[in-house]
């Protein structure tokens, strides 16, 4: 009798729990991300649902795991047993290459509140503090130092005004590399 936690499965066409777990056991990650497939994927093993088309075929339905979150390609690699194969031969494993989704940027203030709007007297008479988080991304880490990578951050703040009192002739221009800082991950 098969666990009840594999379903997807007519009860006669069910495979021997062992084989079932020595499948779904067979992915892998090379990666060592505190979110990333070993972290959340993995652990929920025991919820895939698999299925055999054909004798040849296996699908398997991985649950969706809202944690997965990487900032890196992540590659998952599935060596079939030989638990699992008639021949009972090892085959050349199969990967395939988890990326990372495109990075959604949000701008918050230092309070956290979504920056909609800054005042010109603001940029005027005070320091303007711009905070700003990636979802589903991560900076490189020379962000924040002397380098392409903190001057193209800088240069993605443009204005779609071309005043000659405004953003981007005034303050884009006094903006250099010092103006980017890190936060400590807490």
């Amino acid at each position: 009798m098969r666990p009840p936690h594999r379903g997807w499965f007519a009860p006669d066409e069910a495979p021997d729990p062992a084989l079932a777990d020595a499948l779904v056991g067979a992915l892998s990650s090379e990666q060592d991300e505190p979110y990333g497939f070993e972290a959340t994927v993995s652990p929920n093993r025991s919820v895939f649902l698999l299925r055999f088309p054909s004798p040849s075929e296996l699908e398997l339905e991985i649950p969706a795991t809202p944690h997965f979150s990487i900032v890196a390609p992540d590659t998952v690699t599935f060596a079939a047993p030989r638990l699992a194969l008639l021949s009972r031969s090892l085959p050349e494993p199969a990967v395939w290459v988890i990326r990372p989704s495109v990075g959604l940027p949000s701008l918050h203030t230092s309070a956290g509140e979504p920056l909609d709007f800054v005042r010109e007297h603001n940029i005027q008479t005070n320091d303007t503090y711009i905070y700003i988080h990636m979802e589903s991304d991560a900076f490189v880490p020379s962000v924040g130092r002397d380098s392409l990578a903190s001057v193209e951050l800088i240069d993605a703040f443009l204005s779609g005004q071309g005043e000659p009192s405004g953003w981007n002739a005034i303050v884009r221009r006094q903006l250099t590399y010092s103006a980017v800082a890190r936060q400590a991950v807490t």
